[in-house]
């Protein structure tokens, strides 16, 4: 952060200020020729540090500059923001904005007939997702978080609206795009947890041999080849999730879900 010269001239002013008898003033002037600066431009933010609240302005011939304040209740901040301005030092402007979005729904309504009723799951729901982002759904049980992933998984076909993944409407499921249910039947239990990792990589075209391994081995915070892992139907359900989530990304998606876990 850089500061400007006037807030150095500042707390210098005020530090003289600050060691005055009590109700005593020191003109402009005079702290102009002790800093020796420029006496028109140090008055400038002398009248800056007075509409702050922070020096008195004594007027007449005798009168001059002292502290609004005990030094102790003025801060290098308050000096800063006096002469500065208090517009924040870095300003944002999320040019990431303007670029491509990763997901974007518009308008996605949802229903399903039971016997009874025609249930809505979501009504015109409309959000965007930029690249690297994590967006986060959050709603009691039975306000459509779940039937709103299933939709953008392509699993689910809105009753109302589109969602678009990288400009594509989603139609259907596709390896772009990967989901991890609240259930853990997803893996395969009759492989081991590191054959369950390899699987979808070969089942999707991404990676073929050699180069399934090693990335399997990535995923997999590189453990040991498949001997060494155990068979998923031996996890636990805490372990069953991991595996499943390693599963999933490595395939490198473009979008992966995770429905919560409660």
């Amino acid at each position: 952060m850089k500061l400007s010269e006037g807030v150095e001239w500042g707390v210098h002013c005020a530090v003289v200020l600050a060691g005055l008898a009590p109700g005593a003033t020191l003109p402009g002037k005079a702290l102009a020729e002790y800093h020796g600066v420029s006496e028109s431009y140090l008055l400038k933010h002398l009248k800056a540090l007075t509409a702050a609240e922070l020096l008195v302005s004594v007027p007449g011939p005798r009168g001059g500059y002292r502290l609004a304040r005990p030094p102790e209740r003025i801060t290098l901040l308050d000096v800063v923001q006096a002469i500065d301005g208090t517009q924040p030092a870095f300003r944002c402007t999320e040019i990431r904005q303007r670029g491509p979005l990763a997901l974007d729904a518009r308008g996605v309504t949802m229903q399903y007939k039971t016997q009874a009723h025609l249930i809505t799951a979501t009504y015109r729901v409309s959000f965007s997702v930029l690249q690297g982002d994590r967006f986060v759904v959050v709603g009691p049980s039975g306000c459509g978080k779940s039937t709103l992933l299933k939709a953008v998984g392509g699993y689910l076909t809105p009753t109302e609206g589109e969602i678009r993944l990288n400009g594509e409407r989603i139609s259907k499921p596709g390896p772009d795009r990967i989901m991890v249910f609240q259930e853990f039947d997803q893996l395969l239990p009759w492989m081991t947890v590191f054959e369950n990792v390899v699987f979808p990589l070969k089942t999707t075209g991404t990676l073929q041999g050699k180069a399934a391994t090693e990335r399997a081995m990535h995923s997999l915070c590189c453990c040991p080849p498949e001997s060494d892992t155990p068979l998923a139907l031996s996890l636990s359900l805490t372990s069953s999730h991991k595996a499943a989530r390693r599963s999933a990304v490595s395939t490198r998606p473009s979008i992966s879900e995770r429905e919560s876990f409660s």
